[in-house]
């Protein structure tokens, strides 16, 4: 009687077990039917909810892409919405618009979350001008009272620029010169209107293809007679952006210290070359710099590059820090100990930041150790000296 009970027991518990299945098969079944759907309704797409029962309203995101809904009758919004202040843009497909787009004739730029942008905008390297009502500006613009130009493309021009048989220059920043300016190692004066006076005016078969913008931090008035190498590596990481909060002091005081240039900073950068730094090789090397520099962007070893490498670096937004000669005069030789080069260590080193190139192969540096701050460097020059060793770091 016992093993009878026992049998029934266990086969109402199977059933039990077979049922509740069911019933989450069902229920699952169920749920899945009851997604959002799109209806269409006198002309208007709605998106009906049939678990709750409803149509939806305000934001929805379907198929990963994000739809406005008429916070009151629920109909799908296309064209411009406005929500909170901030404007946004459906297609006719009621989809929100992100990037570049143009409208009525006019660029607008939309930000990943879809709001139109307004105001200098930082875009895949190069400042545009976006004006109160979102359209991109072109041609010479004020703003305050600093003028700027910016190409067909809106981008913002720095450097010379040849108007109407007239010449300007723009400075890093893109603000337009007047009076009386040093453009690399030539005295210029310039109207008011910003128009060349007096001075050498650029060669018209070379042209600035590429031109990062970033500050200059003179080695010897901030300390550091003998840090080239780590005051251009902070240059170029503060005109990406990444050294916001961390002064020039703070940084060089992370600065790795070694036996050798290979394995950290040689010496002590803050002193000049008698006392503590005599008999020493005072720099610090490509692959040492470049994983320290990694520790707060992507910096990587590009030592060996060509001339060719190092403008297709400089295309794509990063600056270049290479290791010329103070001067850019042929390198000075001399064999240390620990030299692994045969033909040892180039004495009169100093390093500075790419940050330009010509279309006729010469390049713009930063120059951390000169007056002139930014110049052009001819070709031939540029690749006698690089080449001697082609030392380089990439910074993005």
């Amino acid at each position: 009687m016992r093993k009878r009970l026992l049998r029934l027991a266990v086969f109402l518990v199977i059933i039990g077990l077979a049922v509740n299945l069911c019933c989450i098969v069902i229920c699952a079944s169920s749920w899945s039917s009851k997604k959002p759907k799109w209806k269409y309704i006198n002309g208007s797409w709605y998106l009906y909810d049939p678990f709750f029962g409803k149509i939806c309203t305000g934001w929805q995101k379907v198929g990963g892409v994000w739809y406005y809904l008429d916070g009151r009758t629920g109909a799908m919004k296309t064209g411009w919405v406005e929500d909170n202040g901030i404007w946004y843009y459906m297609n006719s497909s009621g989809a929100m618009q992100t990037g570049w787009k143009k409208l009525s004739g006019n660029w607008f730029y939309f930000s990943s979350s879809g709001a139109m942008k307004t105001g200098w905008q930082l875009l895949d390297g190069k400042w545009y001008l976006l004006d109160e009502n979102g359209i991109m500006k072109t041609g010479w613009q004020q703003d305050e009272d600093t003028w700027y130009y910016l190409d067909s493309t809106g981008a913002m021009r720095t450097g010379w620029l040849g108007k109407d048989n007239k010449w300007y220059y723009l400075k890093s920043n893109g603000a337009m010169l007047t009076g009386l300016q040093w453009i690399g190692k030539d005295l210029c004066y310039f109207e008011d209107t910003g128009v060349l006076r007096s001075g050498k005016k650029p060669t018209s078969d070379s042209s600035l293809l590429v031109h990062i913008n970033i500050p200059n931090y003179n080695q010897d008035v901030y300390g550091y007679p003998l840090g080239c190498e780590a005051v251009s590596l902070y240059m170029a990481l503060r005109g990406l952006g990444y050294m916001n909060d961390m002064s020039i002091h703070e940084f060089i005081d992370t600065m790795p210290i070694g036996e050798t240039p290979y394995l950290g900073y040689m010496g002590n950068p803050r002193v000049g070359r008698d006392g503590e730094n005599a008999g020493k090789r005072t720099s610090i090397y490509p692959e040492p710099l470049s994983v320290w520099g990694s520790n707060y962007a992507t910096v990587e070893d590009l030592t060996g590059a060509s001339t060719e490498k190092l403008a297709e670096e400089l295309k794509a937004g990063h600056v270049i820090l290479i290791y010329a000669t103070g001067g850019w005069n042929e390198p000075k030789w001399k064999v240390f100990p620990w030299s692994i080069n045969p033909r040892g260590e180039v004495t009169n080193n100093h390093c500075l930041s790419v940050v330009g190139v010509y279309d006729d192969g010469s390049f713009l540096v930063n120059d951390c150790g000169s007056k002139y701050c930014e110049y052009k460097v001819e070709k031939d020059t540029f690749e006698m000296v690089y080449n001697a060793r082609k030392f380089a770091v990439s910074v993005h």
